[in-house]
């Protein structure tokens, strides 16, 4: 359905219509899990009532008299022979005498039409899919194809990286201090507990086998990574100011840090 070509012309006259691109905008679940959508298009389509000849049924078409029903223009230029689509037919080989009154002799009317489209598991921004033949009809030929260009909007707690999902939790100082378990959401709704051990730094990585996006080729899960940064609390009660107090007593000052070298960014 996607990709792939739909295989040689039959005759060096086969026309082919014009392609059509069609902007599709999809959540990031979307994209990682796939969906089944429908895309409604305003484009040339096959005649009902002629089927694509552009005569008038009951009608005959003649052989086209310039290009001897070939479709094509041959001309000598020197050692070479060169090759034109007929500019009296155009390309078909055949001239209508009496035209299509539902087309106009075109072959080809305006219509609407709902196309169902499988966007496929772990899509990507900026991809491209391919639906084969379901671009502009053209009398006497094949059907250009669709493209759908996909744009995956931004979600609120995730960012893609590949086939990996990251996302930020905030921990209190007592937790990373003490050590604590939480529990997250992932982005296919599951509820997954993370173990976060005494002494903690924020900035610490955690990862989740499996909770990531798909693997377009493969089908193989990525992971989902989860930050651990520490929220300072500005606004302390006054018993919390007390405790705080009373741990400085006991923790050593350090008004000198060392520097240390950045931990490279995991994106």
């Amino acid at each position: 359905f996607f990709g792939g070509g739909f295989g040689g012309r039959s005759s060096t006259r086969q026309r082919r219509g014009n392609d059509i691109r069609y902007d599709v905008n999809l959540s990031l679940e979307d994209a990682v899990f796939g969906k089944k959508m429908e895309i409604k298009l305003d484009k040339n389509d096959v005649c009902d009532v002629c089927h694509g000849s552009g005569a008038e049924p009951g009608t005959k078409t003649t052989t086209c008299p310039t290009c001897g029903g070939s479709g094509e223009i041959r001309s000598a230029q020197g050692f070479f022979s060169v090759r034109r689509t007929c500019s009296r037919c155009h390309g078909s080989g055949s001239i209508v005498t009496t035209p299509c009154k539902n087309c106009k002799g075109t072959g080809t009317i305006r219509k609407p039409k709902t196309i169902s489209v499988n966007i496929p598991k772990g899509i990507d921004d900026n991809t491209q899919l391919r639906v084969s033949r379901e671009g502009e009809a053209v009398a006497g030929g094949v059907p250009g194809d669709l493209y759908l260009y996909i744009n995956v909007l931004p979600h609120r707690y995730f960012i893609r990286d590949g086939i990996d999902l990251i996302t930020e939790v905030g921990i209190n100082i007592v937790q990373a201090t003490l050590g604590t378990d939480i529990v997250i959401e992932t982005l296919d709704k599951k509820k997954v507990k993370i173990k976060i051990p005494a002494g903690t730094n924020s900035g610490t990585i955690f990862k989740i086998k499996g909770g990531g996006a798909t693997n377009l080729n493969r089908g193989a899960r990525g992971d989902l990574l989860v930050i651990v940064n520490i929220d300072v609390n500005k606004k302390l009660s006054a018993e919390e100011k007390r405790l705080y107090g009373e741990l400085k007593k006991v923790i050593p000052s350090n008004d000198e840090p060392e520097l240390r070298k950045p931990n490279k960014s995991v994106w």
